[in-house]
């Protein structure tokens, strides 16, 4: 990419993609996740997969 001079810095709205999307309540999404990560270790290949699939449909939306 090539430089093209100074460019404005992006801008911040303030929301999070949580917020633009109706998320849930920021503790309980930390507690829903901290679930997901101390399982992990324990799920077979297969359910991982089943679980990236579905997070990475959900991002793409």
């Amino acid at each position: 990419m090539e430089a093209a001079g100074i460019e404005p810095p992006p801008q911040n709205t303030g929301k999070t993609g949580n917020s633009e999307n109706g998320g849930a309540e920021s503790g309980a999404v930390k507690s829903d996740l901290a679930v997901v990560v101390q399982a992990w270790p324990a799920l077979s290949d297969a359910d991982r997969g089943r679980i990236m699939r579905i997070v990475k449909g959900a991002v793409k939306r």
